[in-house]
């Protein structure tokens, strides 16, 4: 009987203080905020993406992601030029009146690295997570009027007004994540902050009809982010001492 309690205790030893890797697929929410020379044209929008992570035994972690951004405001009109009348709408087809909304969009994809900190001896899984990233990023003037009634936005014409910028973009997010031991709740909460650094790639501005100025923007996105992981696969460690591991 002494040997079965000497055996559970050292089983739930190891239960508590096993750190595990795992494969995840995270779905995350970011509201942010612009700040830099593309605070001039977006206002605050929203962020939705996907990382594929792994998280090591050891707790450094990797990932690839994938950024959205949507439902911001493009502030500056101008970048329609003459085709805005004085009281804010465009004539299309058939003398037709079309409202134009402008709102920003872009995206950013990029690779990433970082390491979680366990806050106690109970769950070494989870904890206080830094982690980086190094990738691509685009911005754009997204027009939602019906350009198909608008001659002046057709075909590649379109192009020609979208401001269409990319470059080089670096994140870090400060924040915590948990894996939980029933596997049912995973996840992260923190903040994020972007680092753009970006160039328009049109070759002429229709808005003005010069050349667009191909100087750098550099620009910030800060805001909160909480994502939701699925455990796609898990790896325990089953003893310290051994380099073996078992899949669960």
């Amino acid at each position: 009987m002494r040997k079965f309690w000497i055996i559970l205790c050292q089983f739930f030893v190891l239960a508590v203080n096993a750190q595990e890797t795992f494969i995840g697929g995270t779905v995350h929410y970011m509201f942010q905020f612009p700040f830099g020379d593309i605070a001039d044209h977006y206002s605050p929008n929203s962020n939705v993406g996907l990382n594929l992570n792994i998280k090591l035994a050891n707790n450094f972690t990797f990932g690839a992601e994938g950024q959205f951004l949507f439902s911001g405001r493009y502030k500056n009109e101008k970048v329609l030029g003459d085709m805005i009348t004085s009281g804010g709408f465009v004539i299309g087809e058939g003398n037709n009146i079309e409202m134009i909304e402008l709102e920003g969009r872009g995206a950013h994809f990029f690779m990433e690295a970082g390491k979680i900190f366990p806050l106690n001896n109970i769950n070494k899984n989870s904890g206080l997570h830094i982690k980086a990233g190094l990738g691509y990023c685009f911005y754009s003037a997204y027009n939602n009027a019906n350009v198909k009634s608008i001659t002046q936005l057709q075909g590649e014409y379109l192009n020609g007004y979208n401001q269409y910028e990319s470059g080089l973009t670096v994140n870090g997010f400060f924040g915590y994540t948990l894996y939980s031991k029933n596997k049912l709740i995973n996840g992260s909460i923190g903040l994020q902050i972007i680092y753009a650094s970006t160039k328009f790639q049109g070759a002429l501005d229709y808005a003005t009809g010069l050349v667009p100025d191909q100087s750098s923007r550099t620009s910030l996105f800060v805001g909160p982010k909480l994502g939701i992981t699925v455990v796609l696969m898990r790896f325990m460690k089953a003893d310290p001492k051994s380099d073996g591991y078992f899949y669960n």
